[in-house]
């Protein structure tokens, strides 16, 4: 039975919410079926034999592999990558986590593996340390990315007591360590300066796109450069938050996609297919224009006051 878009937004949005599956992906099972798994087994070949090598970077690939392009949080993915917890590598454990965290699936600290990698794979983390979140708050006062991978981890842990030193990020210099703050800032329970500031993320990057025009002939050395990944992030965090800022985070994002079509820079295109792929996500629909996905979305907002 097909799906009514303005339905669908809901659906998506509450089942990324949900942290319900099913039980047994939370026992330290030691091999992982492609029959209990069989749409995220059939994106990537010989998938029962690989995720249960004994070579890691095998299951890396994998775990790769059956998510490249793929960002929808359907229950099968989510529960798979929640089987993960228990993979001996913590690397693996590491991907696992962050994959869940760009699909924005809330992740219980409680029942996150004591020992993981962080935003990267040379950030080991490990939760038994005493000094864990004091270490994790200190590295937020480096004047460079490893704040962010510092906001990162404390965002998972929902450690409000980083609360202050979060707050502190949001004037950074990096527009990584910015959103990343502001996404931990957001997942400990500060929503309204979160909000505020994926709000004032995606304004100023708008602005960059529309005032320094990326064209042919305005020269890159020319410009500061706008930064499309996190304003495509913070467009995707104001849906998250709901409401009026979801309507802002829809409204932009369409926005930006525009930007990213009228764009000759490479890294813009590539950018483009990314933000087609979130506003697919959340319409059920596959829009080649930004006009396009302005005009659903204009239905949408009319559907939606004759409710």
């Amino acid at each position: 039975m097909k799906v009514h878009a303005h339905l669908f937004v809901f659906w998506l949005l509450s089942c990324a919410g949900s942290d319900a599956f099913d039980s047994r992906v939370l026992t330290p099972e030691t091999t992982i079926h492609a029959s209990d798994f069989p749409t995220v087994a059939q994106r990537t070949t010989f998938f029962e034999s690989r995720i249960n090598s004994k070579d890691s970077e095998i299951r890396k690939r994998v775990l790769t592999e059956v998510g490249y392009f793929y960002s929808l949080p359907d229950q099968e993915y989510r529960s798979f990558l929640k089987q993960l917890y228990w993979d001996e590598d913590p690397c693996v454990r590491g991907m696992a986590i962050k994959k869940l965290y760009d699909m924005w699936v809330p992740q219980d600290p409680s029942v996150l593996p004591k020992v993981f990698t962080g935003y990267y794979c040379g950030q080991l983390i490990d939760t038994t340390s005493a000094t864990c979140t004091a270490d994790l708050i200190a590295q937020c006062s480096q004047n460079n990315p490893a704040a962010g991978y510092a906001a990162y981890v404390l965002g998972l842990l929902r450690a409000e007591e980083a609360i202050p030193s979060l707050t502190n990020l949001l004037n950074h210099s990096n527009i990584f360590v910015r959103y990343t703050a502001a996404r931990a800032l957001f997942d400990c329970g500060d929503q309204a300066i979160a909000v505020a500031t994926f709000d004032d993320i995606t304004s100023q990057q708008l602005i960059l796109y529309e005032s320094l025009g990326k064209t042919s002939d305005c020269p890159v050395s020319s410009r500061i450069s706008p930064e499309p990944w996190y304003a495509a992030c913070a467009c995707r965090a104001l849906i998250a938050a709901g409401g009026e800022a979801k309507r802002r985070g829809v409204t932009r994002l369409i926005q930006l996609m525009g930007c990213l079509q009228r764009s000759t820079d490479v890294n813009d295109q590539s950018n483009l297919h990314w933000v087609r792929g979130i506003l697919a996500e959340i319409s059920n629909q596959y829009f080649v224009s930004a006009e396009d996905a302005a005009g659903w979305f204009k239905q949408q907002q009319e559907l939606n006051k004759a409710k």
